[in-house]
């Protein structure tokens, strides 16, 4: 075998070279590869989440239909029911009116009477300015 190995040492050095020399190029493909798989899983994961997220919504929508679908029956009624209400407080607005403008009499008459007062007051205080003092008794 000695004249075998001889024959084929040549052969096992460029092959152990170019073994060293394709391993050397694999590492940073190793790398990258690696890399790609963590954001093929990262990016899978959010995908999963956002699935989730849309299912929800879905799951939602279908009560959310029915609920506006009910509030359409009820509109009318309430449409209804808010006329009624604004015909009731046209009849309160037409009682309230005659009082509101009896208040405002009430007031201004207030006023007058205590204006009035006052002037008697000023009248009052003109005869009592003039009163004479009777003289004193000299003794």
């Amino acid at each position: 075998m000695g004249l075998i190995d001889s024959a084929t040492a040549p052969l096992r050095h460029v092959l152990f070279g170019a073994e060293h020399e394709v391993v050397g190029e694999l590492v940073p493909l190793e790398a990258h590869l690696v890399a790609a798989v963590d954001a093929i899983r990262e990016t899978t994961e959010q995908l999963e989440a956002h699935v989730e997220v849309i299912e929800k919504l879905a799951a939602s929508l279908l009560p959310l239909t029915a609920a506006v679908a009910e509030l359409s029956v009820q509109m009318p009624a309430l449409v209804e029911s808010v006329g009624a209400l604004n015909s009731k407080l046209d009849v309160v607005a037409e009682v309230l009116e005659p009082l509101a403008h009896a208040e405002q009499d009430m007031a201004h008459a207030e006023r007058d009477i205590a204006h009035a007062e006052h002037q008697m007051t000023k009248i009052g205080n003109i005869f009592s300015r003039h009163k004479t003092t009777p003289p004193a008794a000299e003794g």
